[in-house]
Protein backbone atom coordinates (compact mmCIF):
# COMPACT_ATOMS: atom_id res chain seq x y z
CA UNK A 1 0.00 0.00 0.00
CA UNK A 2 2.66 2.54 1.53
CA UNK A 3 4.73 1.56 -1.84
CA UNK A 4 1.92 2.31 -4.42
CA UNK A 5 1.11 5.38 -2.91
CA UNK A 6 4.76 6.87 -2.84
CA UNK A 7 5.39 5.57 -6.88
CA UNK A 8 2.82 8.93 -8.19
CA UNK A 9 4.94 11.12 -5.89
CA UNK A 10 8.08 9.74 -7.15
CA UNK A 11 7.51 10.18 -10.96
CA UNK A 12 5.74 13.39 -10.49
CA UNK A 13 9.18 14.72 -8.71
CA UNK A 14 10.89 12.97 -11.73
CA UNK A 15 9.54 14.79 -14.04
CA UNK A 16 10.18 17.87 -12.15
CA UNK A 17 13.78 17.34 -11.95
CA UNK A 18 13.92 16.30 -16.12
CA UNK A 19 12.59 19.69 -16.50
CA UNK A 20 14.95 21.28 -14.30
CA UNK A 21 17.37 19.63 -15.82
CA UNK A 22 16.41 20.47 -19.54
CA UNK A 23 15.87 24.43 -18.98
CA UNK A 24 19.32 24.28 -16.80
CA UNK A 25 21.06 22.37 -20.12
CA UNK A 26 19.62 25.07 -22.90
CA UNK A 27 21.84 28.08 -21.67
CA UNK A 28 24.63 28.84 -19.75
CA UNK A 29 23.63 32.55 -19.27
CA UNK A 30 24.92 35.55 -20.74
CA UNK A 31 23.79 37.78 -23.66
CA UNK A 32 23.66 35.50 -26.45
CA UNK A 33 20.89 33.18 -25.75
CA UNK A 34 21.45 29.72 -26.62
CA UNK A 35 18.16 28.41 -26.40
CA UNK A 36 17.54 31.39 -28.83
CA UNK A 37 19.89 29.99 -30.97
CA UNK A 38 18.03 26.56 -30.98
CA UNK A 39 14.79 27.81 -31.95
CA UNK A 40 13.98 28.35 -35.68
CA UNK A 41 11.25 31.21 -36.93
CA UNK A 42 9.32 31.09 -40.20
CA UNK A 43 6.05 33.11 -40.81
CA UNK A 44 2.88 31.62 -41.66
CA UNK A 45 0.87 33.23 -44.42
CA UNK A 46 -2.77 32.43 -44.69
CA UNK A 47 -5.49 34.62 -46.61
CA UNK A 48 -8.65 34.83 -47.72
CA UNK A 49 -11.07 36.71 -49.65
CA UNK A 50 -15.01 36.21 -49.86
CA UNK A 51 -17.25 38.87 -51.81
CA UNK A 52 -20.88 38.59 -51.69
CA UNK A 53 -23.78 38.97 -55.32
CA UNK A 54 -25.28 41.64 -54.53
CA UNK A 55 -28.74 42.92 -55.26
CA UNK A 56 -29.01 45.11 -58.75
CA UNK A 57 -30.13 48.08 -56.11
CA UNK A 58 -27.04 48.16 -54.44
CA UNK A 59 -24.65 47.52 -57.81
CA UNK A 60 -25.73 50.56 -58.99
CA UNK A 61 -25.26 52.67 -56.31
CA UNK A 62 -21.21 53.02 -56.20
CA UNK A 63 -20.79 55.14 -52.95
CA UNK A 64 -22.02 51.72 -50.98
CA UNK A 65 -19.10 49.29 -49.99
CA UNK A 66 -19.39 45.63 -51.30
CA UNK A 67 -20.02 43.43 -48.25
CA UNK A 68 -16.69 41.64 -48.25
CA UNK A 69 -14.82 39.39 -46.15
CA UNK A 70 -10.78 39.34 -46.03
CA UNK A 71 -8.32 38.37 -43.96
CA UNK A 72 -4.39 37.90 -44.08
CA UNK A 73 -2.12 36.54 -41.23
CA UNK A 74 1.48 36.45 -41.62
CA UNK A 75 2.15 35.45 -37.81
CA UNK A 76 5.23 33.89 -36.74
CA UNK A 77 5.77 30.11 -35.59
CA UNK A 78 9.01 29.20 -33.57
CA UNK A 79 9.92 25.41 -33.99
CA UNK A 80 12.90 23.36 -32.53
CA UNK A 81 14.01 19.69 -32.33
CA UNK A 82 15.67 18.03 -29.21
CA UNK A 83 15.60 19.31 -25.45
CA UNK A 84 14.45 22.88 -26.90
CA UNK A 85 11.38 21.55 -28.77
CA UNK A 86 9.46 21.88 -25.11
CA UNK A 87 9.88 25.40 -24.92
CA UNK A 88 8.95 25.87 -28.64
CA UNK A 89 6.30 24.11 -28.18
CA UNK A 90 5.34 26.29 -25.10
CA UNK A 91 6.03 29.40 -26.80
CA UNK A 92 3.98 29.04 -29.42
CA UNK A 93 0.90 28.25 -27.43
CA UNK A 94 1.26 31.82 -25.84
CA UNK A 95 1.90 33.35 -28.89
CA UNK A 96 -1.28 31.97 -30.25
CA UNK A 97 -2.99 32.90 -26.70
CA UNK A 98 -1.58 36.98 -27.47
CA UNK A 99 -3.58 36.94 -30.77
CA UNK A 100 -6.50 36.78 -29.37
CA UNK A 101 -8.46 34.98 -32.37
CA UNK A 102 -11.81 33.77 -32.87
CA UNK A 103 -12.46 30.86 -33.53
CA UNK A 104 -11.69 26.67 -32.24
CA UNK A 105 -9.29 25.78 -29.45
CA UNK A 106 -5.39 26.16 -30.73
CA UNK A 107 -4.32 21.81 -29.38
CA UNK A 108 -0.70 21.39 -29.26
CA UNK A 109 -0.44 18.62 -32.18
CA UNK A 110 -1.75 20.92 -34.33
CA UNK A 111 0.81 22.83 -36.69
CA UNK A 112 0.11 26.47 -36.73
CA UNK A 113 -0.45 26.59 -40.25
CA UNK A 114 -3.86 24.13 -40.15
CA UNK A 115 -4.52 25.74 -36.73
CA UNK A 116 -4.61 28.93 -38.64
CA UNK A 117 -7.17 27.32 -41.57
CA UNK A 118 -9.54 26.44 -39.60
CA UNK A 119 -9.78 30.02 -37.58
CA UNK A 120 -10.40 31.61 -40.92
CA UNK A 121 -12.57 29.10 -42.16
CA UNK A 122 -14.95 29.23 -39.08
CA UNK A 123 -14.54 32.88 -39.51
CA UNK A 124 -16.10 33.07 -43.14
CA UNK A 125 -18.66 30.52 -42.63
CA UNK A 126 -20.24 32.87 -39.62
CA UNK A 127 -20.05 35.34 -41.76
CA UNK A 128 -21.86 34.22 -44.65
CA UNK A 129 -24.69 32.83 -42.00
CA UNK A 130 -24.66 36.41 -40.44
CA UNK A 131 -25.05 38.16 -44.30
CA UNK A 132 -27.17 35.17 -45.62
CA UNK A 133 -29.82 36.01 -42.27
CA UNK A 134 -29.68 40.03 -42.72
CA UNK A 135 -31.16 39.36 -46.48
CA UNK A 136 -33.59 37.02 -45.60
CA UNK A 137 -34.86 39.97 -42.89
CA UNK A 138 -34.56 43.02 -45.35
CA UNK A 139 -36.53 40.72 -47.78
CA UNK A 140 -38.98 40.15 -45.09
CA UNK A 141 -39.36 43.22 -44.43
CA UNK A 142 -39.72 45.94 -47.28
CA UNK A 143 -38.78 49.03 -45.08
CA UNK A 144 -35.58 47.59 -44.54
CA UNK A 145 -32.79 49.64 -46.62
CA UNK A 146 -30.68 47.38 -48.87
CA UNK A 147 -27.88 50.20 -48.11
CA UNK A 148 -27.84 48.64 -44.34
CA UNK A 149 -25.96 45.32 -46.21
CA UNK A 150 -22.83 47.83 -47.06
CA UNK A 151 -22.09 47.50 -43.31
CA UNK A 152 -21.18 43.80 -43.48
CA UNK A 153 -18.02 44.77 -44.78
CA UNK A 154 -15.22 42.95 -42.33
CA UNK A 155 -11.10 43.06 -43.16
CA UNK A 156 -8.90 41.94 -40.47
CA UNK A 157 -4.80 42.26 -41.62
CA UNK A 158 -2.44 41.05 -38.47
CA UNK A 159 1.22 40.54 -38.80
CA UNK A 160 4.17 39.05 -36.39
CA UNK A 161 7.88 40.92 -36.21
CA UNK A 162 10.47 39.58 -34.16
CA UNK A 163 11.72 42.96 -31.81
CA UNK A 164 14.13 40.89 -29.69
CA UNK A 165 15.62 37.75 -29.86
CA UNK A 166 18.83 37.07 -27.54
CA UNK A 167 19.28 36.60 -23.90
CA UNK A 168 17.19 33.40 -23.63
CA UNK A 169 14.07 35.91 -24.42
CA UNK A 170 11.73 36.97 -27.18
CA UNK A 171 9.38 39.61 -28.13
CA UNK A 172 6.64 39.68 -31.01
CA UNK A 173 5.28 43.13 -31.69
CA UNK A 174 1.84 42.18 -33.22
CA UNK A 175 0.28 44.66 -35.64
CA UNK A 176 -3.43 44.56 -36.40
CA UNK A 177 -6.22 46.36 -38.71
CA UNK A 178 -9.54 46.16 -38.15
CA UNK A 179 -12.50 47.16 -40.20
CA UNK A 180 -15.81 46.03 -39.38
CA UNK A 181 -18.30 49.07 -41.80
CA UNK A 182 -18.42 52.82 -40.62
CA UNK A 183 -16.25 55.15 -41.10
CA UNK A 184 -12.96 54.15 -39.76
CA UNK A 185 -10.61 51.12 -39.39
CA UNK A 186 -8.78 50.51 -36.50
CA UNK A 187 -5.33 49.91 -36.23
CA UNK A 188 -3.61 48.57 -32.83
CA UNK A 189 -0.94 46.68 -31.25
CA UNK A 190 -0.71 43.82 -29.34
CA UNK A 191 2.71 42.00 -27.62
CA UNK A 192 3.93 38.84 -26.49
CA UNK A 193 7.12 38.58 -24.24
CA UNK A 194 8.55 35.39 -23.32
CA UNK A 195 11.32 34.29 -21.39
CA UNK A 196 12.82 31.11 -22.59
CA UNK A 197 15.39 30.62 -19.76
CA UNK A 198 12.41 30.02 -17.24
CA UNK A 199 9.43 28.94 -20.21
CA UNK A 200 7.19 31.67 -18.77
CA UNK A 201 5.59 34.58 -20.18
CA UNK A 202 7.54 37.84 -18.71
CA UNK A 203 5.16 40.60 -17.23
CA UNK A 204 6.17 43.80 -16.21
CA UNK A 205 6.13 43.26 -12.42
CA UNK A 206 8.52 40.40 -13.34
CA UNK A 207 10.86 42.89 -15.73
CA UNK A 208 10.67 46.11 -13.69
CA UNK A 209 11.36 46.79 -9.69
CA UNK A 210 8.92 47.28 -7.11
CA UNK A 211 8.06 51.22 -6.56
CA UNK A 212 10.07 51.71 -9.67
CA UNK A 213 6.44 53.12 -11.34
CA UNK A 214 6.95 56.80 -10.43
CA UNK A 215 10.03 56.98 -12.44
CA UNK A 216 9.25 55.00 -15.38
CA UNK A 217 5.71 57.13 -15.33
CA UNK A 218 8.07 60.37 -15.60
CA UNK A 219 10.21 58.88 -18.48
CA UNK A 220 6.89 57.11 -20.22
CA UNK A 221 5.46 61.62 -19.93
CA UNK A 222 9.16 62.67 -21.42
CA UNK A 223 9.19 60.48 -24.09
CA UNK A 224 6.06 61.14 -24.78
CA UNK A 225 6.41 65.48 -25.11
CA UNK A 226 9.41 64.71 -27.26
CA UNK A 227 7.62 62.24 -29.23
CA UNK A 228 5.28 65.04 -30.28
CA UNK A 229 7.45 67.94 -30.00
CA UNK A 230 6.14 70.00 -26.91
CA UNK A 231 7.55 71.41 -24.55
CA UNK A 232 4.79 70.68 -21.62
CA UNK A 233 2.01 68.17 -21.12
CA UNK A 234 -0.69 70.52 -21.63
CA UNK A 235 0.85 71.32 -24.95
CA UNK A 236 0.00 67.47 -25.78
CA UNK A 237 -3.80 68.21 -26.39
CA UNK A 238 -2.88 70.75 -29.03
CA UNK A 239 -2.03 67.33 -30.98
CA UNK A 240 -4.87 65.18 -29.97
CA UNK A 241 -3.42 63.93 -26.59
CA UNK A 242 -6.28 64.20 -24.41
CA UNK A 243 -5.44 61.48 -21.53
CA UNK A 244 -1.31 62.01 -21.73
CA UNK A 245 -1.41 61.44 -17.62
CA UNK A 246 -3.18 57.78 -18.29
CA UNK A 247 0.73 57.17 -20.55
CA UNK A 248 1.78 55.01 -17.56
CA UNK A 249 4.05 51.82 -17.27
CA UNK A 250 1.61 48.77 -17.95
CA UNK A 251 1.61 45.44 -19.58
CA UNK A 252 1.41 47.17 -22.72
CA UNK A 253 5.08 46.60 -23.64
CA UNK A 254 7.73 44.69 -26.15
CA UNK A 255 11.47 44.51 -26.06
CA UNK A 256 13.99 45.88 -28.30
CA UNK A 257 17.67 46.49 -28.90
CA UNK A 258 17.48 50.11 -27.89
CA UNK A 259 15.32 49.63 -24.88
CA UNK A 260 11.64 48.85 -23.49
CA UNK A 261 8.88 50.08 -25.72
CA UNK A 262 5.63 50.87 -24.11
CA UNK A 263 2.99 50.95 -26.68
CA UNK A 264 -0.63 52.56 -26.25
CA UNK A 265 -3.45 52.30 -28.92
CA UNK A 266 -6.04 54.46 -30.40
CA UNK A 267 -8.12 55.83 -27.46
CA UNK A 268 -6.14 54.76 -24.83
CA UNK A 269 -4.08 58.11 -24.76
CA UNK A 270 -4.78 59.77 -27.63
CA UNK A 271 -7.75 60.18 -30.52
CA UNK A 272 -8.44 58.06 -33.08
CA UNK A 273 -6.20 60.09 -36.02
CA UNK A 274 -3.09 59.87 -33.74
CA UNK A 275 -2.89 56.03 -34.45
CA UNK A 276 -1.39 54.34 -31.97
CA UNK A 277 2.32 55.54 -30.24
CA UNK A 278 5.17 54.02 -28.98
CA UNK A 279 7.83 55.28 -26.44
CA UNK A 280 10.55 53.54 -26.31
CA UNK A 281 12.58 54.04 -23.20
CA UNK A 282 16.82 53.29 -23.18
CA UNK A 283 18.14 50.35 -21.31
CA UNK A 284 20.78 53.18 -19.38
CA UNK A 285 17.78 55.52 -18.75
CA UNK A 286 15.79 52.62 -16.66
CA UNK A 287 18.87 50.56 -15.49
CA UNK A 288 18.03 51.18 -12.00
CA UNK A 289 14.32 50.27 -12.34
CA UNK A 290 15.46 46.68 -13.59
CA UNK A 291 15.13 44.01 -11.71
CA UNK A 292 18.97 42.27 -11.33
CA UNK A 293 18.56 39.27 -13.55
CA UNK A 294 16.97 41.25 -16.49
CA UNK A 295 19.11 44.08 -16.33
CA UNK A 296 21.63 41.40 -16.49
CA UNK A 297 20.48 39.88 -19.12
CA UNK A 298 19.33 42.97 -20.99
CA UNK A 299 22.56 45.32 -20.60
CA UNK A 300 25.65 43.07 -20.93
CA UNK A 301 27.43 43.31 -23.62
Amino acid sequence: MTRSKSLPLLLLLGSLVSSALLLSGCHKGGKGGDINQQISWQTIHVAREYTDTLTPVMRLDTSLAVPAFTVSLDLLEPTAEGDARVIADSLRSYLIACHALEGPDYEAHMSMQSYLDSVVAQGLESYISDLTRAKTLMRDDAESPTALLSFFVEEMVKSDSLTYNQADLVSVKISQYDFSGGANGATSIRSANYDLRHNTPVTIHQLFADGSEDKVDELLLSALMKSFGVESPDALADKGVYFYEEARMGEYFYLTSEGVTFYFNPYDIAAHFVGPIELTLPYADIAGCLKDEYKQRLMTE
